[in-house]
C-alpha cells in the first residue's frame, strides 16, 4: 500500500514538473515572439523612414534641376 502511494506521489510530482517545464517553455516562446515582433516593427520604421528620406532627396534634386534649367 505504501509503495502504491509513493508511486502515485512520484507520478504526480513528475506531472507537476512536466507542467512547470511546459509553462516555462511557453513563456520563453511568447517572450521570443514579442521580441521578434518588436524587431520587425523597428525595421519597418527604419525602412519607411529611409524611403521618405529618399523621396525628399529626389524631390529636392528635381527642384534643383528645374531651377538650374530656368
Amino acid at each position: 500500500m505504501q509503495a502504491q502511494e509513493k508511486e502515485k506521489r512520484l507520478q504526480e510530482q513528475a506531472k507537476q514538473n512536466r507542467d512547470e517545464f511546459q509553462r516555462i517553455i511557453q513563456a520563453q516562446k511568447e517572450a521570443r515572439d514579442a521580441e521578434m515582433e518588436a524587431e520587425r516593427e523597428r525595421l519597418s520604421k527604419i525602412t519607411s523612414h529611409a524611403a521618405e528620406i529618399k523621396k525628399q532627396m529626389a524631390s529636392k534634386e528635381e527642384s534643383r534641376f528645374q531651377t538650374l534649367r530656368s
